[in-house]
């Protein structure tokens, strides 16, 4: 899946609740995450439009905020939901002690807001010695390392592998469907209904440049994608799928048919998104290529 979620393990981890004996420090993680880097303009470009959208969901967020600091960019919607309050780095990190230094600027800044949040540094902006001690670094300031993003560009639209369904699409700003967004990705990653309505019913988020998807099958939403146009590219977001209506080919039409209609309205045809380890295989058979790692830190103070 798209980036705005996590595993329910992590979920566990992130709201202490979940199956008994389900520990965080069990979370795996397979070497099969991982990718090996693009050149540099395009991880350059990863990192900037990762930070850039969620900056913007964090300025039109009811009480979001946005500071640069310490050479980090913080993205706070102040919303529960902490993949919404986010840390980004703005440089290459030189040393352990400039790291610490600027997850320590992250740390006092969201505590001082009492908020859980995230943490998403760029793998190829940390000198190779460092990379091994990232884990071990961010864990002192109560951040654990819970999957591996991986930001992933297209080009253009490719033709699909199979057939897809027939669903109907309806958008955003419209609250009937920015409520059914929420709780489409509510039911996907295994969050309380609320939590996802704080940051996504907002009717000042979503504008020509920023268009939800619900996609409906028999009347019921049933997936979801966003698409937020940012500089020169479209970028992805909040794809999600109800866990009973999976394996249908519903993610990938909602991602078709949102590229399509923004594709439409701007011309734009390059296409960035950051991937869970769970939908790369599809992203990729979208013609998706992976250009660079983010591996995701989730405080646990919270």
């Amino acid at each position: 899946m798209c980036i705005f979620g996590w595993s329910s393990a992590a979920l566990v981890c992130a709201h202490g609740g979940g199956n008994p004996g389900t520990s965080c420090d069990n979370i795996a993680h397979s070497e099969e995450e991982y990718i090996h880097p693009s050149p540099q303009s395009e991880i350059d470009e990863s990192a900037l439009h990762f930070a850039e959208v969620w900056t913007l969901f964090a300025r039109r967020a009811r009480s979001g905020e946005v500071s640069r600091q310490a050479g980090l960019t913080l993205a706070c919607s102040h919303v529960t939901w902490p993949i919404l309050n986010s840390a980004f780095l703005i440089d290459a990190v030189a040393d352990a002690d400039d790291l610490r230094h600027r997850l320590q600027s992250a740390e006092q800044f969201f505590a001082a807001r009492h908020l859980g949040w995230m943490f998403f540094p760029c793998e190829s902006w940390m000198p190779d010695p460092l990379r091994g001690s990232v884990p071990q670094i961010c864990a002192e300031f109560g951040l654990l390392r819970i999957m591996n993003m991986v930001g992933m560009v297209a080009s253009g639209p490719t033709q699909p592998l199979r057939p897809l369904p027939s669903l109907e699409f309806r958008t955003t700003p419209r609250e009937p469907v920015r409520i059914a967004l929420a709780e489409v990705n509510a039911a996907a990653y295994q969050l309380p209904r609320e939590i996802a309505l704080e940051p996504i019913n907002v009717e000042d988020l979503w504008a020509d440049d920023a268009v939800g998807f619900v996609g409906y099958a028999e009347g019921q939403p049933v997936t979801s994608a966003c698409v937020v146009v940012n500089r020169n590219v479209l970028y992805v977001a909040l794809v999600a799928t109800r866990p009973d209506c999976r394996n249908q080919g519903y993610a990938e039409t909602a991602i078709r048919f949102g590229l399509e209609a923004m594709r439409k309205r701007t011309a734009l045809q390059r296409t960035i998104l950051h991937a869970t380890p769970a939908g790369l295989k599809l992203y990729e058979q979208m013609g998706y290529r992976a250009v660079a790692n983010f591996p995701a830190y989730l405080t646990l103070a919270h």
